[in-house]
């Protein structure tokens, strides 16, 4: 009876050897990499709608006259999966406007052990009368000499702002931090938990011209500011 049950370990352990070397097999690293590097059209007082998650994104104004994307994305997943989604891009340009959204195709992967990075950045040129219409989840804006109007709804990430000059500034933000330097006409900004700051000194508040035209709602506060 002994001998039968050491017997019946022995095979149990060979077995679950044999499996985890199979899974091991199979979890080899799976690279996935979406590179674009294209001009659109765009009016110079058009507006640029951009829905992306977990990217780096750099939107910067200037005397040109359409709009130069470039996009870089490389995923690296270690896991032992059945499926996995592809993701696409779909840009196109309605009238004055230039829509940029990502999507992904394919079934939801069933994983059990996994390795993820991710690296991914998107660079858009534009004129500088351009507005921005943006919203995403886990990112990191930077705009420069971008004057139009500037909408951003971000679960989160931050948002750098740098000598962006228009009339309207709406920000919604779920747990981020927003830093301008320099702007003027009217600034909404919601945040669950964050804050508002000026470049270079954040203790002496927002260092933007808003008149009376400044709303900040803010569990957290502003520094300078003594909410």
């Amino acid at each position: 009876m002994k001998h039968h049950t050491q017997k019946t370990v022995l095979i149990i352990v060979i077995a679950l050897f044999a499996c985890n070397l199979s899974l091991a097999q199979k979890s080899k690293d799976k690279v996935k990499e979406f590179h674009m590097d294209e001009n659109y059209e765009i009016g110079k007082n058009g507006s640029l709608h951009l829905n992306v998650s977990d990217a780096k994104v750099n939107i910067i104004g200037s005397n040109r006259s359409d709009a130069h994307v470039k996009i870089d994305r490389k995923e690296v997943i270690r896991e032992f999966h059945s499926s996995s989604r592809e993701f696409e891009m779909d840009i196109k340009t309605k009238g004055d406007d230039l829509y940029v959204e990502e999507y992904k195709k394919g079934s939801i992967s069933i994983k059990i052990a996994g390795y993820h990075k991710l690296d991914y950045s998107i660079l858009v040129e534009l004129p500088q009368g351009v507005s921005l219409i943006a919203k995403s989840d886990d990112s990191f804006y930077f705009i420069e000499n971008v004057n139009g109007i500037i909408e951003v709804n971000l679960d989160d990430g931050d948002i750098d702002l740098k000598n962006c000059n228009g009339s309207s500034f709406d920000f919604n933000l779920d747990d981020g931090n927003l830093l301008m330097d320099g702007g003027k006409g009217k600034l909404y900004a919601k945040m669950d938990d964050g804050s508002v700051y000026n470049e270079p000194t954040p203790t002496q508040g927002y260092g933007v011209s808003m008149g009376n035209n400044l709303m900040i709602d803010s569990r957290v506060g502003v520094p300078g500011q003594g909410n």
